[in-house]
């Protein structure tokens, strides 16, 4: 009867782990996904949308307009790698605290069956593990935030400019060099796209 009882013990015991675990990781991805969106990324990039180019009047509103479309679509991105690379996180460390919590237990009669589970949890976290930086959601989280900063910077610089001139007199050349710097930090952010996936294949 008291081995009973303490079988019951045990798998209560193991059931309140399993399910702490779990509820921390729904609570975890529950906050990823209600994470505040930067600006023009509640959405998600929408072709149709996106393709549309409104009626602008002159260079430096077709610019800011670009440069608005640029943000959302890194802070889209930037979202959704984020979210990707927590996902692989947190299941990972799910799978190796459970992995540990069953190889420690002693004194039950299915150690076994245990030990069998634990060495499926471990192979889940060597899959996940090595999934991570062949994807590599976490780089471009990172660089799609960097880029969206530099844009959100170029629109401060744009929108400074534009309300200090004359509408009808606009520099051009300062002009040129805005629409410049929005190149390059496409240019940079594709060089890391490229130059990460060039490493994935070796």
């Amino acid at each position: 009867m008291m081995q009973a009882f303490g079988w019951r013990l045990l798998r209560g015991w193991l059931l309140f782990v399993f399910t702490t675990i779990l509820l921390g990781m729904c609570a975890s991805c529950t906050f990823c996904r209600r994470l505040p969106r930067s600006s023009g990324t509640s959405e998600g990039p929408d072709p149709d949308r996106d393709n549309v180019v409104p009626e602008l009047h002159d260079r430096a509103e077709f610019l800011r307009y670009e440069i608005e479309k640029a943000i959302g679509q890194t802070g889209y991105q930037k979202l959704r790698n984020q979210k990707r690379a927590s996902y692989i996180k947190l299941a990972a460390m799910f799978f190796s605290s459970a992995a540990t919590v069953l190889l420690g237990l002693k004194g039950v009669g299915s150690e076994q069956i245990f030990k069998n589970i634990a060495f499926v949890f471990s192979a889940s976290v060597t899959l996940l593990t090595a999934l991570e930086p062949f994807f590599n959601f976490r780089s471009f989280w990172v660089e799609h935030e960097v880029a969206q900063g530099r844009f959100l910077g170029l629109r401060a610089d744009l929108d400074f400019y534009l309300a200090g001139s004359d509408a009808k007199h606009r520099d051009e050349t300062k002009l040129a060099g805005f629409h410049q710097t929005y190149q390059k930090i496409w240019d940079d952010l594709n060089t890391v796209w490229a130059e990460n996936r060039r490493r994935e294949k070796t």
